[in-house]
């Protein structure tokens, strides 16, 4: 790797680093520390590593793939969890000596942010910690901004009705937001996407499991919906294990079907957690979507076509998407 200034990588990170060996806590400690990286924290375990993150958090997490008890991508799991109840972000960096892309794939799926091979380049781990602060700083800012987003919607009297459990906003408000963007679709041009998301066998869901479980799937599905979608997107709860997402675009051109899958994986790549269980949840997709036209559809006329395309994909099974 080509001599770089480590000094213009630096910024104020909180790190934390797990090897389950003496020397490689060592050789990482020592690299960062000499970078000029203050705030490392260093763990011989990822149970170890998951208490410092829950006494406070780290803008990145350094991990070996492959350590005893609990590995690299068990522990991305976990480190998820912990961000998605904290609604923050960490970038997760595994080191391995793993060649291939199958397994890269296969990670990345699971959460992991970057990769760095061992036995590695002592520049290329400060630049790649360097990206991936970038990464979580964005990462936060964004989330921190859906929240006020949200906090600012909840504040809105009638118009922001929300959802007293996932704090979404409600079937009424969803409608008035479609409203409102249809609205501007035909005063300015561009689009709006109306996207259903049905939680799979809800029913059977609720027949096997307590009340209180039912909330915290539905809770969790929320919030990976709101992690997913842009802060100026309209997320609410469309019916029971239902929840509608509003999608406008300015220029229809930038509008990419793979938005569907994108948020259909957030959801159901990994398991929810439920008071305190793994739960695997899928979710089918039906949505329509509206570009400006002579003759513009009220909220319901939309909404509508996307329940019929949300009915026609859970007919055909489990994790379906129709559009």
């Amino acid at each position: 790797m080509t001599a770089i200034d480590t000094k213009l990588l630096v910024s104020d990170l909180a790190i934390v680093v797990v090897d389950d060996t003496k020397f490689g806590r060592a050789v990482f400690n020592s690299v960062l520390s000499k970078a000029g990286y203050t705030d490392i924290r260093v763990a011989e375990s990822a149970r170890r590593a998951l208490e410092l993150m829950g006494e406070r958090r780290a803008d990145v997490l350094v991990a070996d793939w492959f350590m005893p008890e609990m590995d690299g991508l068990e522990l991305t799991h976990r480190v998820r969890q912990l961000d998605e109840e904290r609604n923050e972000y960490t970038s997760i960096i595994l080191c391995t000596a793993l060649e291939g892309v199958n397994a890269l794939v296969t990670a990345f799926r699971r959460g992991v942010d970057d990769f760095i091979r061992k036995p590695f380049d002592h520049e290329e781990l400060i630049a790649r910690v360097y990206a991936a602060g970038n990464s979580a700083n964005l990462h936060n800012m964004l989330l921190e901004s859906a929240q006020q987003l949200q906090q600012s919607n909840r504040e809105l009297s009638e118009l922001s009705a929300h959802d007293p459990l996932t704090g979404l906003g409600t079937a009424g408000f969803l409608t008035q937001q479609l409203d409102a963007l249809l609205a501007e679709v035909a005063a300015r041009g561009g689009g709006v996407c109306c996207t259903l998301v049905a939680i799979d066998a809800w029913s059977d869901l609720k027949n096997r499991h307590s009340s209180e479980e039912t909330d915290q799937i539905q809770l969790g599905v929320a919030r990976r919906i709101r992690r997913t979608i842009r802060p100026t997107d309209v997320a609410a709860v469309s019916a029971d294990g239902e929840f509608g997402v509003v999608l406008h675009y300015p220029d229809v051109a930038a509008f990419r079907a793979t938005v569907f899958e994108r948020l259909q994986a957030q959801i159901c790549e990994r398991p929810l957690s439920v008071l305190g269980a793994d739960l695997p949840v899928t979710v089918s997709i039906g949505a329509s979507l509206f570009e400006d036209q002579p003759e513009n559809p009220t909220a319901e006329i939309l909404l509508e076509d996307a329940r019929r395309q949300l009915r026609d994909a859970c007919s055909h099974g489990n994790r379906q998407i129709k559009y």
